[in-house]
């Protein structure tokens, strides 16, 4: 590798407008994009790890709650740069797209653009300082936000290991919401930087709480497999392809285990890939062919029936790969678009898997026999579509029994509310405008589709309902123009209760009907918990929930001369209640379900881990993302 100086800093343009619009570079300016301003920094640290140079790295959280990463490489250049006429470290610093990423000589892979995060965190930084060593000299620069306070100096310090200390104090100019970084998704990412990078050594430093972490993987994804999957839900060991093709290393790890949902995590250059792309498709097509064929060559009964879906189920799955010029779909890094991605994944997996396959000759049926029982269940649920096809139909005469259907032909302005209970469901129909606004009561909870397969799901009674109601169908035989309703609304209690109802209604909508939710067609209704009335009976109204509780009577005096009640479900609502607080379009509360396009995973990836067996992900996501509940205990 030739000499990393200031001409192989490419600059491609200037900063001017990460303050004035920072969503478009971190995300947002809440707490997820606070801590994305640590992963900028820490992903240029990880690349010079990856080209060589370094295996630690330093992340610590002052006591101010300022933050500061420190790696060992080979230290930001700091030489004049050729074009700009200034420090190279300064360019890095304060101009966007300005890094090695862009010179190919310099860094054999990287899953970032050395330099635009640099830039941006600066920009978007009170304060920010870097360290740089380099020829046994140490050199300093003070910045605030994106402006240099003075020219990178020259200390009089000596340092003996090259590498880079970048300090930074986030601006609460732009951070309105909180400055407060959170020791928890630190550590997760954290341990996904290690898992992806074997060897790789990440300290992190709490000041605020005193505690001192070291985080290392020996095994690499066979440890993040074990983290993902315990090992008493494994039915084989986890295993692991290494190969490298056409300038593409790849790393793969995989595993069975009991239960139906298969679940895919892809990385590229250290960035996870939630819609997957060219490296997933190559790896998963050589994967399940290679299975496929090996059992026609074996001659194993009713293997031509056998689906790469069936060679799926119950299967986790980590790729990473390396790639020197990865493209991207979007900003978002979110799918891999290299075809070369592709073809090199394919022919590492495919070679591998049929040697697997042949040194494992018993698991290798173990695991034909899981095939097996998979075929088996998708036809029975191909069955059970098909029965209720002809059961249901589209048309209003064989429409379930449950359902109160309304009376306008025009699709536009129709309402479905899918309404928990029989008794919230009889005054959601008495309180209902019969005119465009239909009624479907839901026995309970309905079956949580992630854990059950596809024949139980369609032999539920209450789903088949539901897919009768909605009109679409759906597989094979799904058509959007069938749809009966503009608005599918689910109507849940105001509890804990109502909300894991919410969530596996979505966990079945999300499977079975993602392009309603995709054209905005899925509604969660907001009833109110409380009703606040005055002692004479002349003034009422009502209270979403705890916190509009407080802050309409903040000490126990204001309510002197209310009665706050609270509904204990909406079956307590009476039908002018309901239809007022819930189901009035003037006066009701309506939350759209939308995908996030800009979250590390998808929707399927978190309904599946949510919904499934997976309790380790499940425990981590709750605790990273509980403070963002509004939950009523």
């Amino acid at each position: 590798m030739s000499e990393y100086t200031g001409e192989n800093i490419k600059v491609l343009e200037g900063l001017e407008a990460v303050r004035t619009r920072p969503g478009m570079y971190i995300g947002d300016t809440g707490e997820e994009g606070l801590h994305h301003m640590i992963w900028e920094i820490v992903d240029n640290s990880v690349d010079e790890a990856l080209a060589g140079h370094g295996k630690e790295i330093i992340l610590t959280l002052h006591k101010d709650h300022s933050f500061s990463v420190q790696d060992f490489g080979r230290g930001i250049p700091v030489d004049i740069h050729p074009t700009e006429g200034i420090s190279t470290a300064t360019v890095i610093l304060t101009i966007l797209h300005a890094g090695g990423k862009f010179d190919s000589e310099s860094y054999k892979t990287s899953g970032g653009l050395h330099g635009v995060g640099a830039s941006v965190v600066n920009a978007l930084s009170e304060k920010l300082t870097v360290d740089i060593c380099r020829n046994g000299k140490l050199y300093h620069q003070d910045f605030s936000r994106g402006t240099p306070l003075a020219e990178l100096q020259e200390t009089t310090q000596n340092c003996r290991k090259t590498g880079t200390k970048i300090w930074f104090k986030p601006d609460p100019l732009i951070f309105k919401e909180t400055l407060e970084f959170q020791e928890e998704p630190i550590i997760n990412r954290i341990k996904s930087i290690v898992f992806l990078n074997k060897g790789l050594k990440v300290f992190f430093i709490n000041e605020i709480s005193g505690d001192k972490k070291e985080f290392y993987s020996e095994n690499g994804l066979i440890d993040y497999i074990n983290e993902l999957v315990p090992s008493n839900n494994q039915i084989i060991q986890p295993v692991e392809i290494h190969g490298s093709e056409e300038g593409v290393e790849l790393d793969f790890a995989f595993v069975y285990e009991t239960g139906f949902s298969k679940h895919i995590l892809s990385y590229t250059n250290n960035v996870i890939t939630p819609e997957g792309g060219t490296h997933e498709i190559g790896t998963m097509n050589a994967f399940t062919r290679a299975f496929i064929e090996k059992m026609k060559e074996k001659s194993i009964k009713d293997s031509s029936k056998i689906s790469s879906e069936d060679i799926k189920e119950g299967m986790t799955g980590i790729i990473s790969i390396r790639i020197s010029e990865p493209e991207f779909r979007g900003q978002t890094k979110g799918k891999l678009n290299n075809p070369e991605a592709r073809t090199a994944t394919y022919k590492i997996v495919k070679d591998f898997m049929e040697k697997w396959i042949e040194e494992n000759p018993k698991i290798f049926k173990n695991l034909v026999k899981k095939f097996q029982t998979a075929r088996k269940a998708r036809d029975a649920a191909k069955r059970s579509r098909e029965l209720i096809q002809k059961e249901a139909g589209n048309s209003i005469g064989t429409l379930p029994g449950k359902l109160a259907d309304c009376q306008t032909k025009d699709r536009s302005i129709t309402e479905l509310f899918l309404v928990e209970g029989d008794s919230a469901g009889g005054s959601s129909k008495s309180g209902r405008d019969r005119v465009y606004q239909a009624i479907l009561p839901l026995k309970g909870k309905i079956l949580n589709t992630e854990k059950s397969t596809l024949a139980h799901v369609l032999a539920n009674d209450e789903i088949k309902a539901l897919i009768s109601a909605i009109g679409t169908g759906f597989g094979k035989d799904y058509d959007y123009s069938k749809l009966r309703y503009n608005k599918v609304i689910i109507m849940a209690d105001a509890d804990v209760d109502g909300g894991h109802i919410q969530f596996l209604n979505l966990l079945f909508l999300n499977k079975f009907y993602p392009e309603l939710i995709e054209k905005g067609h899925v509604y969660v209704a907001v009833p109110p918990l409380y009703r606040a009335k005055k002692t004479n009976g002349k003034e009422s109204f009502y209270l979403k929930d705890e916190k509009e509780r407080k802050r309409k009577f903040p000490t126990p005096e204001s309510e002197e001369g209310w009665t706050i009640s609270r509904f204990k479900g909406l079956g307590e609502m009476d039908p002018e209640q309901l239809w007022e607080t819930t189901m009035n379009p003037d006066t009701r509360t309506l939350i759209k379900v939308e995908y996030d396009p800009s979250f590390d995973l998808s929707a399927n990836d978190i309904f599946q881990l949510l919904g499934g067996d997976n309790v380790k992900f499940r425990r981590w996501f709750l605790m990273k993302y509980a403070s963002r509940a509004d939950l009523d205990i």
